[in-house]
């Protein structure tokens, strides 16, 4: 959870920053990539105090970010990841993963911004199911919504 509200707010700062849309398009690449590996450590997760270093496999990501013809802007990213956890206590296994992630951001020309985030994920027993959704005007928000359901915690 705290890693795709950390998301949310490095893209709402990235858009807010961006200036005032401009006539000319920015474009609609879309960038893919595949077979991505990197390792994290971490104090817990998200059962509690269980440190561990985990190493992630980014199956594949792909990432737009264009403006619209009436000045909106938009973002899109869409991961499928693999996990290998090592636990710091001997006294827990080791547990393999998967997750899905898909955040979609906008801020339109009137100064709305609207965040969905939605993000499953089951290692071992435990399933974690996560959708945020936040709309602001002006920076104030008007609409939030989330729903975090974790089962199979020891």
């Amino acid at each position: 959870m705290r890693r795709c509200l950390g998301l949310l707010s490095v893209i709402l700062l990235m858009i807010l920053t961006a200036g005032p849309a401009s006539a000319a398009p920015v474009g609609s690449p879309t960038i893919v990539t595949h077979g991505e590996t990197f390792t994290v450590t971490w104090d817990d997760d998200i059962c509690g105090p269980r440190a561990n270093t985990t190493t992630y496999h980014r199956k594949i990501e792909q990432v737009q970010f264009f403006q619209r013809s009436d000045g909106t802007y938009m973002y899109r990213d869409v991961a499928v990841v693999t996990y290998e956890s090592d636990y710091v206590d001997p006294a827990l296994p080791d547990l393999s993963g998967r997750l899905t992630e898909v955040n979609h951001f906008i801020l339109t020309p009137g100064e709305v911004f609207v965040a969905v985030t939605t993000f499953h994920d089951f290692f071992g027993d435990i399933r974690i199911f996560y959708r945020l959704h936040v709309t602001a005007k002006n920076g104030e928000p008007v609409v939030v919504r989330e729903v975090d359901k974790v089962t199979g915690c020891p």
